[in-house]
């Protein structure tokens, strides 16, 4: 692993390039802080978001956002890193990351994600030190070339490519859930629809009973007691009764 001295030499001799590079700010004992770059994505909203238009990142509860670091890194074949999370994100805030490793030979930004853990949103302001790159120095070069775009432009486009097709599936659960609900709908409207009707059916015969067999005063008094029943149904059962 280089200390700040070893990473100070090698940026001396152009094994390492950092851009920008600020010394003061982000280099540490065993590697440097990486920053907040000027767009991110998010899993949650499926967008891209200008960080550095808006001044911050927020992220939601729960979510899960891919950081363009601000610096551009070069690396030769001879020095790799990994990616680290720094303690005061997520000791403090509640964020977290994915570690990676960058490769000998890596050019260019690095897209990092990182994960809201809490359930309040977390900003994370432009140039933010969110993350930090340890760095090593290698027993011998590395023979394989990245195969990676500067930058990870391939990444950006399978992103989009994923979003969209994550927003097709909501947007098609959406519909499977919203007919779901109205088939729910119908059926327990027609179902009441046949209580009720089952139950005037009954109040009738119990009439025409009382008419029949019953005695003037009784039948009235029956009569009564049905015409009661009747009007407190809406009051006893409110939400039965609502057919629309």
């Amino acid at each position: 692993m280089l200390s700040d001295k070893d990473i100070k030499d090698k940026i001396s001799e152009g094994s390492i390039v950092i851009e920008p590079y600020e010394e003061q700010i982000c280099l540490t004992p065993v590697g440097y802080d990486l920053r907040v770059g000027n767009k991110g994505f998010s899993w949650n909203r499926l967008e891209i978001i200008a960080i550095e238009e808006n001044g911050r990142l927020t992220l939601d509860p729960g979510d899960t956002v891919v950081i363009e670091t601000l610096e551009a890194l070069q690396l030769s074949k001879s020095i790799g890193g990994t990616i680290h999370s720094v303690a005061t994100h997520t000791l403090r805030r509640g964020l977290s990351h994915i570690s990676t490793t960058v490769d000998p030979g890596w050019t260019g930004k690095l897209l990092i994600s990182v994960h809201n853990h809490l359930s309040i949103p977390v900003d994370l302001d432009y140039q933010d030190r969110f993350c930090t790159i340890c760095l090593y120095g290698m027993l011998s070069r590395a023979e394989k070339d990245v195969n990676s775009p500067p930058g990870r432009t391939d990444i950006w486009n399978e992103i989009r490519d994923r979003a969209r097709d994550v927003q097709r599936m909501r947007e098609l659960q959406d519909k499977d859930e919203e007919s779901r609900r109205l088939k729910q709908e119908k059926a327990d409207k027609n179902r009441r629809i046949l209580i009720i009707m089952v139950f005037i059916f009954v109040l009738l015969l119990a009439g025409v009973y009382g008419y029949i067999w019953l005695d003037p005063s009784s039948a009235n008094t029956l009569y009564m007691v049905v015409v009661a029943v009747v009007a407190l149904l809406p009051q006893i059962f409110p939400n039965f009764l609502k057919l629309g």
